[in-house]
């Protein structure tokens, strides 16, 4: 199955997990933020950075503690990031954590 055909992909290849969206925590601040994310490319910019990010990392792997660190990125959308790309199986989130955080590593390691 390619991945246009996968319901938890757009057309771009951008991870949508969520009823064909990224996610929100909840209240309707926070869904209208990631919808307008969605559609106007911030989603897919972002994951494509995270994984650029990642892939560079190698099997060391990095957190979003140290994600957040390298793109200024506040904790949820680091962690919302890394988390919605392991959800779609771009990355995998190792049992290992550093600053008792989840270590996340591209699946090329």
């Amino acid at each position: 199955m390619e991945l246009k055909d996968n319901p938890m992909f757009d057309e771009n290849g951008t991870v949508m997990p969520y009823a064909g969206t990224s996610g929100w925590s909840g209240s309707d601040t926070s869904r209208e933020r990631a919808v307008r994310a969605d559609k106007d490319g911030t989603t897919s910019k972002r994951q494509n950075r995270v994984l650029s990010e990642v892939m560079s990392q190698g099997s060391f792997g990095l957190t979003w503690k140290e994600l957040s660190a390298i793109t200024g990125w506040h904790h949820g959308t680091a962690s919302g990031v890394l988390s919605v790309l392991h959800k779609g199986d771009r990355i995998y989130r190792l049992s290992e954590t550093r600053e008792r955080c989840k270590v996340y590593v591209h699946g090329l390691f």
